[in-house]
């Protein structure tokens, strides 16, 4: 016996099962080339799945041998029919994003339990012909393929396979009812991709074609690629898809505007169609100069290629200041497929780094004067006590001219803290294990040691990180000796700045960061409290607890979410 049958050249319905597979094969490998993303993924599930069930009903009709064509059959029903509703289902829940559906039990036991009792159906169909009669070879036209009469039962499940395919239809009419510009023209062309699925559906089910043992209905997603693809590569059904689109788009507060490469406006935001006085519908296709040129943000509309920079716009009688950032947006191929425009509204924002710089100003000319108030007396007392020192000798009048140039230092560190402690409003990237070393450099620090691991570059001021380094090495070398071992480890959590010397008792550790305190009398415990400063103006915490050698570990934490040992202390 031949393997294939002669007879299936001359049956109008192979050219279209032909068609139909090829077609399916060409779904599946451009949308198999794109990113994988949860929407990709689950359309190329159905893809693979009805291109499998549309292969299997071409192979049914041009084999020549029954038990062949018995298991072709069988393929086409378990693809096609057990998971081919199913596939459109999950496909239409992912991609618009239905995940309270998706989390729902009900609805998980469809998407697990239709493909069990549609084939559990069939095995009992074996021996009770509830859903169909006897299988048995029939005459097709010009060839034989094996049929069965259907029964109420069939006619049943039918009406619940059109039921699943027609809810989710629904599911993507009633998200995109509610869009408006490009994503309105996309859902148009994805959903009418899904209407000559739902026509052959019907159609084959209830056996309303010339040939009705043959399963048309496999064919209704091979019908409607055409409509994916031009979906797909003129709309970017899946590069702007309705997730990113409800979520980043039109959940920001930011207006968005979203142009192709050649400056044509793909889609607005509402927010930014509000501040235009602009409809969606009528800006999308036109260029987007022509579109921002009667608004209040035409001299800066989302041409390509604009740079970072803050713009006043008047709206409602009120000048506000927002700030223009753009991005590149590429398809799934790294092609360049437009670009994001985003105007911010800074106008709070910048007013209040304003009065922040004010307020960082004012602190520093408080601290001037109060520093000069100061040291204009301290220097009268300085020189008394010197020429009383100096003519009589008097040992009380060096112990006064000794506090009275501590007093000096003192004032001189309060001034340094208060000055330090101004937030730092313009960073810039610093390689920390090149500062640490620069500051290392400046002191006299020729009998101790220093060790540097790591590197990592922070966003700061580099004065006062130098600066922190300089007070961490002073605290090192005055508390454990000038033949110190030092060691500034930094990680990605931040810098610990740790000395071998005799380290700090646990139960002192709480008061190291209150001004002034210190437990040696010349020094002015100055030193720690200005590091806990540096790093509070750059939004950092300070600690200090036990190095691996027994000594000082002063630590600056940079991630918010990093853990201190135990029987660390964080400056408050």
């Amino acid at each position: 016996m031949s393997l294939f049958d002669p007879a299936a050249l001359s049956h109008p319905y192979v050219p279209a099962a032909v068609l139909a597979f090829v077609v399916g094969l060409l779904a599946i490998g451009f949308v198999g080339r794109l990113e994988r993303t949860s929407q990709t993924r689950s359309y190329l599930l159905y893809a693979i799945v009805h291109t499998i069930g549309t292969g299997a009903v071409f192979g049914e009709m041009v084999v020549a041998v029954p038990a062949l064509k018995q298991l072709f059959g069988l393929t086409t029903y378990v693809f096609s029919t057990c998971l081919g509703s199913v596939a459109l289902l999950y496909f239409a829940m992912v991609y618009c994003d239905r995940t309270d559906l998706l989390a729902r039990r009900s609805v998980q036991a469809v998407l697990a339990g239709t493909p069990l009792v549609l084939l559990s159906a069939a095995l009992v169909n074996q021996s009770v012909h509830v859903i169909a009669g006897p299988s048995r070879l029939v005459a097709s036209g010009p060839l034989e393929v094996y049929g069965a009469a259907t029964r109420p039962g069939g006619y049943l499940l039918g009406l619940y396979v059109v039921a699943l395919s027609v809810y989710s239809m629904w599911l993507l009419v009633d998200y995109y009812r509610g869009q408006s510009g490009t994503l309105l023209r996309q859902g148009r062309i994805l959903v009418a991709g899904f209407v000559p699925a739902l026509a052959l559906m019907g159609v084959g089910i209830f056996d309303l074609h010339p040939f009705p043992h043959i399963p048309i209905e496999t064919w209704g997603f091979s019908a409607g690629v055409p409509f994916v693809l031009w979906g797909l590569f003129g709309y970017g059904v899946f590069g702007t898809v309705p997730v990113a689109h409800r979520r980043v788009v039109e959940g920001l507060d930011d207006g968005v505007a979203v142009t192709d490469p050649d400056g044509v406006v793909l889609d607005v935001n509402e927010r930014l169609s509000r501040l235009l006085g602009v409809d969606p519908d009528d800006a999308v296709g036109d260029p987007a100069t022509a579109v921002f040129e009667e608004t209040p943000l035409a001299h800066a509309p989302p041409v390509a290629g604009r740079p970072d920079e803050d713009v006043r716009v008047e709206v409602d009688g009120e000048t506000r200041r927002f700030h223009v950032s753009q991005s590149s947006l590429t398809d799934g191929r790294d092609v360049r497929v437009g670009t994001a425009t985003v105007y911010s509204d800074v106008t709070e924002r910048r007013q209040r780094e304003r009065e922040l710089e004010r307020q960082n100003e004012r602190l520093d000319q408080f601290a001037d004067n109060l520093a000069h108030d100061l040291r204009t007396p301290l220097a009268t007392a300085r020189m008394y006590a010197s020429e009383l020192e100096r003519k009589h000798d008097d040992p009380d009048a060096a112990q006064v001219a000794t506090s009275l140039d501590r007093m000096d230092t003192m004032i001189e560190n309060m001034l340094t803290q208060a000055r330090e402690g101004a937030t730092v409003t313009d960073p810039e990237p610093v390689a920390l294990a090149d500062i640490a070393r620069d500051a290392w450099d400046r002191l006299d620090t020729e009998q101790a040691h220093l060790e540097v691991q790591g590197e990592r570059t922070v966003d700061g001021d580099p004065s006062r990180l130098r600066r922190l380094f300089e007070n961490a090495y002073r605290n090192a070398i005055e508390h454990a000796g000038p033949d110190t071992s030092v060691t500034v480890e930094v990680t990605e959590e931040g810098l610990t700045v740790a000395d071998d010397g005799p380290g700090i008792p646990e139960s002192e550790r709480a008061r190291v960061f209150d001004s002034g305190y210190t437990t040696r009398p010349a020094n002015t415990g100055f030193g720690l409290s200005i590091i806990a400063a540096l790093a509070r103006a750059h939004d950092w915490r300070a600690a200090v607890g036990e190095s691996d050698a027994g000594g000082v570990a002063v630590r600056i934490i940079t991630d918010a979410q990093a853990t201190l040992e135990e029987g660390a202390v964080v400056a408050d």
